[in-house]
């Protein structure tokens, strides 16, 4: 692994006239640091769902002009940080002088159902090659709430639980689900996904839940199959008693040595 949870499969130069801007691709709001330096907005193809793909674009403003002599995709697999799900991830960089990389192509052809994506080197080795199927893209119609409702469901159920448990309960939830409305720049259902993602992403962290990576969630002992959301407060009991089990001191400040003369098991020095 080249960066956590990233595995590197191979780099091509593309010709000089390529360029990431004429492809078909809606944007997301996560940024993507490939170093302290350089950093890649993150995109998905056209109707295709974000868990599917990652496509990585370097910031204009990052790169030196007078080093602008052509874009480097890189291809990879990268894992999910919260569902340790692995997607492909094709990553568009500025060429910069010194970078060890042979010439190559990247294609994308669309017809209404898919997108087929091929990544090949000079001799025509294909270093990625997969078709993508679009979700539909007209919204005329789409039940907003119904959008909301799914992915509460399907990733956000800890929302259906009463007020005093920290969700919504029935009626919150139905006008939480209401409320919601999709905003007219999204052009596809995919886009309109994001958005009602967020939307109860938002919502939940409002409620008091935290969303842990895989790898936290190992660390604070919830198990490997445990869901992602927790109570932040419970959260922070295990994250405290981590720090403390590391440091030799309890919670409350005490060393284990301190603990034990107070219950008669020796002096504290």
């Amino acid at each position: 692994m080249s960066r956590q949870g990233y595995n590197a499969i191979g780099s091509v130069l593309l010709p000089g006239d390529f360029d990431p801007a004429t492809l078909p691709l809606e944007a997301t709001e996560d940024i993507v640091w490939l170093s302290r330096t350089t950093r890649c907005r993150r995109y998905t193809f056209r109707g295709v769902p974000a868990r599917r793909i990652d496509v990585a674009v370097e910031y204009g403003e990052q790169r030196d002009p007078a080093a602008d002599e052509g874009w480097v995709c890189s291809v990879g697999r990268k894992t999910g940080r919260f569902d340790g799900a692995e997607r492909p991830r094709l990553t568009f960089r500025r060429y910069r002088s010194g970078m060890q990389v042979g010439m190559g192509t990247c294609a994308v052809v669309g017809d209404g159902a898919a997108w087929a994506i091929s990544v090949r080197d000079a001799a025509g080795t294909s270093l990625f090659e997969e078709r993508l199927d679009r979700l539909r893209s007209d919204l005329n119609d789409y039940a907003h709430a119904r959008l909301v409702i799914w992915h509460v469901t399907r990733y956000f159920s800890h929302l259906f639980r009463v007020p005093e448990d920290g969700g919504l309960g029935d009626a919150g939830l139905t006008d939480f689900a209401d409320a919601f409305c999709i905003p007219p720049e999204c052009g596809t259902l995919a886009e309109a996904n994001r958005v009602a993602s967020r939307y109860c992403y938002t919502m939940s962290r409002a409620l008091g839940w935290a969303k842990l990576p895989a790898r936290e969630r190992e660390k604070l002992g919830y198990g490997e199959d445990a869901r992602q959301w927790h109570r932040i407060e419970e959260v922070q009991v295990r994250r405290d008693a981590r720090a403390a089990a590391k440091s030799g001191y309890a919670p409350d400040g005490l060393s284990e040595a301190t603990h034990r003369a107070a219950a008669g098991g020796g002096f504290a020095i």
